[in-house]
């Protein structure tokens, strides 16, 4: 066990995200939710951001990506999420 890694919740390749985990509660069914994720470079170097949209399509992602990421500079991804039916969504 000593000799593996193991990804940290939130954070993983100099990037880290705030929150680490997204939660969306108390939602209507056919109404768009939306939440902010901030995924911000905490290497010391700059890092190209790949986005990949989930395959779910109660998710979408919307993101104005900029290219190369500096160090220390940030990213804002807009999740949103449209429920379709009462059920837990992952």
């Amino acid at each position: 066990v000593a000799q593996r890694s193991f990804a940290q919740l939130g954070r993983c390749l100099g990037f880290e995200a705030r929150p680490g985990v997204m939660h969306f509660g108390g939602y209507r069914v056919g109404e768009i939710h939306t939440q902010y994720l901030k995924i911000l470079n905490v290497s010391g170097s700059a890092k190209r951001l790949h986005v990949i949209n989930p395959t779910t399509k109660e998710f979408k992602v919307r993101v104005e990506k900029r290219g190369v990421l500096a160090a220390g500079m940030a990213e804002t991804l807009a999740i949103d999420f449209e429920p379709t039916e009462w059920r837990y969504h992952y």
